[in-house]
C-alpha cells in the first residue's frame, strides 16, 4: 500500500516568486563581453542547502521500508 500525501495546506503557505528566473539564453546573453566567468557544479547543490529546524520538518518524507 502506497501512502498518499496531501500537500494542499503546505502549498497554500508557500510564497511564490513574483519574478521567475529568466530564460537561460537571456542569462547567457548578459554574460557577453564579460572578462571573468565562474563555473559552478550544482548537481547536488540542493541537497547541501542548510535549513533551520522549522522548515526541516517540511522538506522530506518518511516512507516504510
Amino acid at each position: 500500500k502506497c501512502p498518499v500525501l496531501d500537500y494542499r495546506r503546505l502549498n497554500a503557505q508557500i510564497i511564490k516568486l513574483k519574478y521567475p528566473l529568466s530564460f537561460m539564453d537571456d542569462q547567457l546573453e548578459g554574460l557577453s563581453g564579460a572578462k571573468l566567468y565562474k563555473v559552478l557544479d550544482l548537481a547536488h547543490g540542493y541537497l547541501q542547502v542548510p535549513l533551520s529546524d522549522k522548515p526541516k520538518t517540511k522538506s522530506a518524507l518518511i516512507t516504510p521500508d
